[in-house]
């Protein structure tokens, strides 16, 4: 499911079952060394997501990546994520941010002298999107 999601992203990020049944058959051919099944199970998971991580990853342009990656944590591994939920009902909204769905009114904020020219914008978004992470600071 995750990675089928990343036609989200862009159009051209299109994956096929063939495409994954050959990952899949990949990860059984390593025919791990186990005590018992569920062990062996949770062997061939594990090599089946590396598998996925790594081939699909290095498919995508470089800008996407990052976006990947988050995605197939949050995908594969939800418990991880913390607060960071897309169904979130909290007002932060840090998954929609970091995916770049959610994007606030940019208000006046005074960006630090070590934000580079080019980040300034972000810096902005950021801390109309967080104030009460740029007030920490």
């Amino acid at each position: 499911m995750v990675i089928g999601e990343l036609i989200k992203i862009n159009n051209m990020y299109q994956f096929s079952l063939s495409s994954f049944v050959k990952l899949f058959k990949r990860a059984l051919e390593t025919k791990p060394q186990a005590s018992s099944t569920e062990e062996k199970l949770g062997y061939l998971s594990d090599t089946l997501i590396k598998l996925c991580f790594s081939e699909v990853g290095r498919s995508l342009f470089k800008a996407d990546r990052l976006t990947y990656s988050l995605q197939f944590v949050k995908g594969i591994f939800p418990n991880l994520i913390g607060k960071i939920d897309n169904d979130s009902k909290d007002e932060s909204k840090e998954w929609q941010f970091f995916v770049g769905l959610a994007l606030a009114a940019p208000q006046n904020v005074q960006v630090p002298r070590w934000v580079p020219q080019d980040k300034q914008e972000d810096f902005v978004q950021l801390a109309s999107s967080f104030p009460h992470l740029i007030n920490a600071c």
